[in-house]
C-alpha cells in the first residue's frame, strides 16, 4: 500500500499544548509538548489526527492536566483525611501496641465521651480517644486505645468502644477481636510503597535541591499512629552519609518540607 499522509492539529488547548510534527506521510511518531499548569484546577486539551481515506480517520486523543499543587505554609489544602485502616491493619496486637475500632455516625460525634475497654483475659483496661477522619466533620473515626501496662502473649484481646454524639445519641458498643502477639503486624501495602510523581506534589525548594534529586509521593495515604517504614530506591553508588531526606507536611498548621530525622 502507498504511504498515507496525516496532520496533526490542536482543537482545544492551544495556550498550553503542542504537537510536533503537524504532518508526514506514512508511520509517525507525535510529540506532545506542555507547559506547566498554574491554573487553579485540572484542564484538558484535544488533538486530531486525521489521514483522509484512512480507517478510523480522523482519531482525537484527549491530554489531561492535573491542577497546580497549593504549596507553602498557610496555603488552603483539600482535608486531610485518615486511611481507611490504620494499625493494626490485622487482627495482631502487640503486648503494648495500639488498637482502633472505627465508629460512624449520622451526627459529630462528642470525642470527649468517647470510651473504650479492652479486655485480654484477666486484664482489663480502660481509656481510648477520638481520631476522626475529618475534624471538621466529625461523623466518622477511629476509637484509639494504647494499653497502659504490656497485655498477655497468646491472649486474645477484645476491644469494645463506645460513645454519644453531640446531640446525646448514644454511638455502640462496638468490639473488634486481636490476638496478642509479641510484634504489632505489619501494615500491608496495596501496591508499592512510593511512586514517584512530579505532577501533583509540591517540589523541592531549589535550596534543597541537588543534581540527582528526586520527589516521591508516598503509600498508603493516611495517617497512622504508629511509624511506617518506607522503602525507597537508591543507587549503589550513592553512600548514606551522601543522602538526606526531606519531608512535606500536608497539615494546615505545619505546611512545609522538613528534614527526616533518619
Amino acid at each position: 500500500d502507498e504511504p498515507v499522509s496525516w496532520t496533526a492539529a490542536l482543537v482545544s488547548g492551544g495556550d498550553w499544548l503542542s504537537v510536533s510534527p503537524e504532518s508526514a506521510v506514512g508511520d509517525g511518531t507525535i510529540t506532545v509538548s506542555y507547559s506547566a499548569n498554574t491554573s487553579g484546577g485540572a484542564r484538558a486539551g484535544k488533538i486530531r489526527v486525521s489521514a483522509p481515506g484512512a480507517t478510523g480517520s480522523p482519531a482525537d486523543v484527549t491530554v489531561s492536566q492535573k491542577k497546580k499543587p497549593v504549596c507553602g505554609a498557610g496555603a488552603k489544602r483539600v482535608k486531610t483525611k485518615l486511611a481507611e485502616r490504620i494499625v493494626p491493619a490485622d487482627a495482631t496486637l502487640s503486648l503494648t501496641g495500639t488498637a482502633a475500632v472505627r465508629l460512624t455516625a449520622d451526627a459529630p460525634v462528642d470525642g470527649a465521651r468517647i470510651w473504650a475497654v479492652l479486655e485480654a483475659g484477666d486484664v482489663r483496661q480502660e481509656g481510648g480517644r477520638w481520631r476522626p477522619v475529618d475534624p471538621e466533620d466529625g461523623r466518622d473515626g477511629w476509637v484509639v486505645f494504647t494499653p497502659s501496662a504490656p497485655l498477655p502473649l497468646g491472649a486474645e484481646a477484645t476491644l469494645t468502644v463506645g460513645g454519644v454524639t453531640v446531640a446525646g445519641a448514644a454511638l455502640g458498643p462496638v468490639s473488634k477481636r486481636f490476638r496478642v502477639a509479641e510484634r504489632q503486624a505489619e501494615v500491608p501495602v496495596a501496591g508499592p510503597a512510593w511512586t514517584r510523581d512530579a505532577d501533583d506534589v509540591c517540589p523541592l525548594p531549589s535550596l534543597l535541591a541537588v543534581p540527582g534529586s528526586a520527589v516521591y509521593r508516598i503509600g498508603p495515604a493516611g495517617v497512622f499512629d504508629t511509624p511506617v517504614t518506607v522503602r525507597i530506591p537508591v543507587s549503589a553508588a550513592w553512600h548514606a552519609n551522601e543522602l538526606t531526606a526531606y519531608y512535606y507536611s500536608e497539615s494546615p498548621r505545619n505546611a512545609g518540607w522538613y528534614r527526616g530525622r533518619d
